[in-house]
């Protein structure tokens, strides 16, 4: 199962030995497990961001993720801040 793990430095991959590969899939468990999901709206956000943001190369305005989303004004500034 276990074959390779690359990890990403600047433009080089290098190798990641399997123990500590193992390490820090435990440590981020644990982290993860901690944290907060997200709101529906949220989750929302956080999709459109992932999506857009490579795509349109630029930043995006609070406005749009309100326009693209239909979020009304009220919600905008604190789901767009928790980002």
């Amino acid at each position: 199962m276990f074959e390779r793990i690359l990890l990403g430095v600047g433009r080089r991959m290098l190798p990641v030995p399997e123990r500590l590969f193992r390490l820090m899939v435990k440590r981020d468990t644990k982290k993860l497990a901690r944290r907060q999901g997200l709101e529906p709206d949220q989750r929302r956000v956080q999709h459109l961001a992932v999506r857009e943001i490579p795509r349109r190369r630029t930043p995006i305005a609070p406005e749009v993720f309100a326009a693209e989303l239909d979020l009304s004004n009220l919600d905008k500034p604190c789901i767009v801040d928790d980002f």
